[in-house]
């Protein structure tokens, strides 16, 4: 008599996000250092032109007083 090896049953089925695939893991702090990255660019480069717009609004204003 031959002895029947029993198949291993599968205890439980989880679809969708897997934690442990390395694209995740990769693709997450590059996507995350980006975005912080443009937000701090774009924070300088408001006030990059904030800086310009008041710098020059005086220099017209210093030119027109000396005219008089």
């Amino acid at each position: 008599m031959k002895k029947e090896k029993k198949q291993p049953c599968i205890l439980a089925i989880k679809k969708g996000y897997n934690p442990n695939s390395s694209s995740v893991g990769s693709d997450l702090p590059a996507f995350l250092f980006f975005v912080l990255a443009a937000g701090g660019v774009g924070v300088f480069v408001a006030n990059l032109i904030s800086y310009f717009q008041i710098l020059f609004s005086q220099k017209k204003v210093h030119e027109e007083i000396q005219k008089k």
